[in-house]
């Protein structure tokens, strides 16, 4: 598993513009913020934010190029179980509020 670094804010920017989820995971981050929610709470429902939103082929494909990198395997063919445990894993290594404000951020700067 890699670390989260500039180029998977920027790529997730463009998810977050393609799904036209921003609202959706600003909600999210400012829940987490109210409740405590764990790091895991907020990258498990940022992450579900975002696959519910590849309804569209390219936003899944965009889905599947960053987690295709980030787990360094093909997500594609991986089991449920298997990418539920890579999303817990991602929570714990990295800093998704961070992540996903930045995303955020990016997007609302274009």
């Amino acid at each position: 598993m890699r670390k989260l670094t500039g180029k998977h804010v920027f790529a997730m920017a463009k998810i977050i513009k393609a799904a036209n989820i921003k609202e959706e995971l600003g909600e999210i981050i400012a829940k987490s913020q109210e409740e405590k929610m764990s790091v895991e709470k907020v990258g498990i429902e940022g992450l579900m934010t975002v696959i519910n939103a590849c309804g569209d082929d390219k936003v899944e494909q965009r889905v599947y190029d960053l987690l295709d990198d980030v787990f360094e395997a093909k997500t594609a063919d991986m089991s449920l179980e298997a990418i539920a445990q890579n999303f817990k894993q991602l929570a714990q290594e990295n800093n998704l509020m961070s992540f996903f404000k930045s995303a955020g951020l990016l997007k609302m700067q274009k």
